[in-house]
């Protein structure tokens, strides 16, 4: 078999690679972590899939739960190409391709059972050499391996262990003396069905004798029910009618809801104005708006008489008012008051100084008349001084005058007539402003109270004459006495239809299971009232059904009783034939385990007999072939290599045996590698696999590695294709100074 590719969709670290070989030795080199145990551990992948978890796990593409990709390969002179995809909860996918036809072939059989004929766990022991440090079979114990792997395809099943095994299934199944075991159990479990079986013959007669009553019991409860069958006619005649009777009646209550439903949906659809239809809450809504409304005029009303009454009072104080309106827009109290007083005191001041002007001009007129004969030069300035005193008094005067008219314009302005009706005004102002000031507030609270009352009133008229244009009314008094009038005729109805079906209901019961033909064809015409009907011959009838039925009862009581009687005593006596099935049930069981007992010391007599001849014709043709190859590898230092009766590996040296354990390691990595290639050509036989050697040879100094790499030449001509994964240029650099003619990939 040779691998000519390999692509690698998905599988670890690695993704999207492709590689090609040559059917030769293909030395793969590359660092550490740069991916060749991972192209080593997809060979073994695409020809025997995952091992288990723990190695599909290891390699699963990096962010995801996959593997996959193809190899193409060459084997009998055809070429083909696997194509193996493992999805995690999907499984394992493969297919064979023959590439001459292009075509999937080899369905339903795996790659290792088609090229190598070997297990996976066979090529990865044998073909599939690791790194160094845990290649050996089972780590280092190489005893009894070869011959598990020959004689079990697995060297990890101990022959051993399988002799130990059988011999426990022996001696679970009959111990040595025959004293104990499953199948002295059995024996033992047997006799005891016989002394039960001779038990149960002895008890059998009483069993019989209960069965035969039961017998005639339900031979007499058939009778009874053919009896009841001869009155059958009549009361089913009679049944019937009843029943009849039942259906029309509840045919009839059913239609008479029907008719009144009728009534109400046109009563509703009658009433319904623009989809709307008034219900209780309609109204008392319109009652509540209606009380709310007319408590509001009666607020409304009380409000309003109570301005009246204020604004009566009020009335009587219209000239105060007036008054006070006067002195206010002519500026106030007080300046009215000051105005009046300076108006007073210059009359006062005028008329005291017109008085005096007069009496002076009076006195100086009268003392110039006097000087006219005495001093007759001071004459004229005595009249002239005089008369100037008349002028001013005459002034004074007018000026007087003309302040007791500005008096009296003060007074006509606020309506009064004197000076001390002034005073007795100015006196009362302020109370009078105060009093009418508390008249004025509370006319206005009472104005905003009663627009207030008014506005709430008008909103709730306003929401009524709403609801009674929802309806398509003009009035909601119109709107609730017509909807009440509606409602209690719907109401009405539907109570009627209520009672309707209360009493159709309880027929329905009965009703639901009739069947009105079949009541018909009963009935032939006849008439369907039981009144109609012979009472006495119904009666009778009815009686005898029910002494009949009531007989089969007791009769099937009793029969119930000797069922259970006979129930206690077959579990007491058990029945013979029951026993006697047991019996040769465990007789066969018996024989069958007997049989399995001579099988099992026939298999280990055979399998103690092989394992000796394995070890006796098996061992010295491997041991040949190990030690030719270990030779070549030694310069025939260790040409022979010898395998004990428990398959221990052991070589000579000095004239003596010694374990392989004595060997360096170095030289014991090579006897393992030679037994690993003598178990390659006694195993595979239907294709020679590829040997794949994984970071193999970093132990071997340059010359065990020169034999080494000339030993894996000679077996590349024999036809296996070598692959050689490496971190050291040191392999291809000893392959091509041994004349090796290698593939070099760098990875």
């Amino acid at each position: 078999m040779n691998i000519e590719k390999l692509y690698i969709r998905d599988f670890g670290g690695t993704k999207e690679r492709e590689y090609s070989f040559e059917n030769t030795v293909n030395i793969i080199e590359g660092k550490n972590e740069s991916g060749k145990s991972t192209v080593a551990a997809f060979i073994k992948f695409m020809l025997y899939g995952f091992a288990d978890k723990a190695e599909r796990t290891r390699y699963y593409s990096w962010g995801s739960k996959s593997a996959s990709g193809t190899l193409t390969l060459s084997a009998d002179s055809k070429r083909y190409r696997i194509e193996r995809e493992y999805i995690e909860n999907s499984g394992d996918k493969t297919v064979i391709v023959d590439l001459d036809t292009n075509t999937p072939v080899f369905e339903g059989h795996s790659p290792e059972d088609i090229f190598l004929g070997v297990s996976g766990e066979v090529f990865a022991h044998t073909a599939f050499i690791g790194q160094a440090s845990g290649g050996y079979i089972n780590g280092s114990k190489v005893s009894s391996s070869i011959e598990n792997i020959l004689f079990s395809a697995d060297e990890n099943i101990d022959t051993e262990k399988a002799l130990k095994k059988l011999d426990a299934a022996r001696v679970m199944l009959q111990h040595k003396k025959g004293k104990g075991g499953k199948i002295f159990d059995l024996i033992s479990e047997r006799d005891e069905y016989i002394r039960r079986l001779d038990e149960a013959k002895q008890k059998n007669a009483g069993i019989i004798e209960k069965e035969g009553t039961l017998r005639e019991t339900r031979a007499s409860i058939i009778q009874n029910i053919e009896k009841l069958e001869s009155r059958k006619d009549l009361l089913e005649y009679y049944e019937a009618a009843k029943d009849y009777r039942t259906y029309k009646n509840y045919k009839s209550l059913k239609k008479k809801v029907q008719e009144l439903e009728t009534v109400i949906d046109a009563l509703k659809k009658n009433y319904t104005y623009e989809g709307f239809l008034p219900d209780d809450e309609y109204i008392e809504r319109i009652n509540t708006l209606t009380q709310e409304a007319s408590r509001l005029e009666e607020t409304a009303d009380e409000l309003n008489r109570e301005l009246e009454q204020q604004r009566k009072k009020s009335q009587g104080l219209f000239e105060t008012s007036m008054f006070i309106e006067k002195v206010n827009e002519n500026g106030g109290l007080e300046e009215l008051t000051l105005r009046f007083k300076r108006i007073r005191s210059r009359r006062k001041t005028m008329t005291l100084l017109s008085v005096i002007s007069f009496l002076l001009g009076i006195g100086l007129g009268a003392a110039g008349y006097f000087s006219l004969s005495l001093f007759p030069s001071y004459t004229l300035y005595l009249f002239g001084a005089a008369l100037l005193m008349l002028i001013l008094g005459v002034v004074f005067v007018i000026s007087g005058t003309r302040q007791k008219i500005n008096e009296n314009e003060l007074l006509a302005l606020l309506d009064l007539d004197t000076a001390e009706e002034f005073h007795t005004a100015m006196s009362t102002f302020v109370s009078n402003e105060n009093m009418l000031s508390i008249f004025n507030s509370r006319i206005s609270d009472l104005e905003q109270k009663y627009e207030k009352v008014m506005e709430k009133h008008r909103e709730k008229q306003s929401a009524l004459m709403e609801l009674a244009v929802r309806w398509g009314k003009t009035s909601a008094e119109d709107a609730a006495r017509k909807a009440k009038e509606v409602l209690r005729t719907i109401s009405e109805n539907t109570a009627e239809m209520e009672k309707y079906i209360i009493a159709r209901d309880s027929l329905m019961s009965q009703a639901s299971g009739l069947d009105p033909v079949k009541l018909k064809e009963v009935l032939g015409g006849r008439p369907y009232d039981e009144s109609a009907f012979d009472k006495d011959e119904v009666t009778a009838a009815q009686r005898e059904k029910e002494f009949y039925t009531k007989s089969t009862e007791l009769l099937r009581q009793k029969g119930s009783d000797l069922e259970k009687e006979l129930a206690v005593l077959n579990a007491t006596a058990e029945a013979p034939t029951k026993l006697g099935d047991s019996i040769n049930s465990l007789t066969t069981e018996i024989e069958r385990l007997t049989k399995k007992n001579e099988a099992y010391l026939l298999a280990y007599e055979k399998l103690s007999e092989a394992s000796n001849n394995l070890r006796a014709g098996i061992t010295p043709t491997l041991a040949a072939n190990a030690g030719s190859l270990l030779g070549k590898l030694t310069d025939e230092r260790y040409t022979s290599i010898g395998i004990g009766k428990d398959l221990e590996m052991s070589y000579e040296a000095m004239g003596k045996l010694h374990k392989i354990s004595y060997m360096s390691e170095g030289t014991k990595d090579l006897a393992y590698y030679a037994l690993r290639i003598a178990l390659i050509k006694a195993l595979f036989k239907k294709q020679l696999p590829p040997v794949i050697f994984d970071e193999s040879f970093a132990r071997l100094d340059d010359k065990r590695m020169d034999n080494m790499l000339s030993a894996i030449s000679a077996l590349n001509e024999n036809g296996m294709q070598i692959f050689i994964f490496t971190s050291q240029s040191r392999d291809a650099i000893r392959a091509k100074a041994v004349g090796i003619n290698a593939a070099h990939i760098k990875l």
